[in-house]
């Protein structure tokens, strides 16, 4: 047998069992297999030979999402405003040459979520708060053809902000005040953000639950929601916005 694989590497491109004849292809190239039969009483020993050329192999690309992702598929992530490490499995046919996939030979692309599934591809990794997709693509070899993963999802879910409050206490003394007394507001990594807090005394309707979010009639500004005497006292809903 006569080999020449595709990346001049040397190694055969085929394997060929000499007591059967059956043929295993190893990787992309030619090979030249040459069959000789033994002379009997009647005949004389004969040669004969036949090209075989393998063609390239398609891989199975598979994406991996970063660590760390919680819900029921691990695929959802508190923000953090930073780029997140993605990877890729690639298979190869069982028996041959790996694929050579490296991360130079492997890239991922990000889209924008649309109805749950893939839409409009970024020009970059997202790391806002939403659902996006990624596919990875893998570039070839020289055993390999190029092939992609099939796509994603993932979700980048907001992170908590972290709220120093302490609530108005003090002797009467006339004077209107604020309900309550934030010192900061922090988010991720203890980094001082630009917030807005809003109030909603707990009474009536909002005595055990909130008001929604979007109840602009029922969420006040510390300016217009002051505290003057006794009867001020009670519990007070704080939403805060950045």
């Amino acid at each position: 047998t006569e080999s020449k694989a595709d990346d001049g590497s040397g190694y055969p491109v085929v394997d060929v069992n000499e007591s059967s004849g059956a043929v295993t292809l190893l990787q992309a190239g030619t090979a030249t297999v040459a069959v000789t039969a033994e002379a009997s009483g009647n005949y004389g020993e004969a040669t004969a030979s036949y090209t075989i050329t393998v063609g390239k192999g398609k891989p199975a690309v598979t994406v991996q999402l970063p660590t760390g992702g919680t819900g029921e598929d691990k695929n959802i992530y508190s923000y953090t405003g930073k780029e997140r490490v993605f990877g890729a499995a690639v298979t190869g046919a069982e028996g041959a040459v790996d694929p050579s996939a490296d991360e130079n030979s492997i890239t991922y692309t990000f889209y924008r979520d649309n109805s749950g599934v893939k839409g409009e591809e970024l020009s970059g990794q997202p790391t806002g708060v939403g659902t996006y997709w990624v596919v990875a693509t893998y570039a070839g070899d020289d055993n390999y053809e190029g092939n992609n993963s099939t796509a994603r999802s993932f979700t980048i879910s907001a992170s908590t902000l972290n709220v120093d409050i302490s609530g108005y206490s003090d002797e009467y003394d006339g004077s209107t005040h604020d309900v309550a007394r934030v010192s900061s507001v922090t988010g991720v990594g203890g980094a001082e953000v630009a917030y807005e807090i809003t109030y909603a005394k707990k009474e009536g309707a909002y005595a055990d639950s909130a008001p929604e979010a979007g109840n602009t009639d029922a969420w006040k500004p510390a300016r217009d929601l002051q505290v003057t005497d006794v009867a001020d006292s009670g519990g007070y809903w704080y939403k805060v916005e950045v």
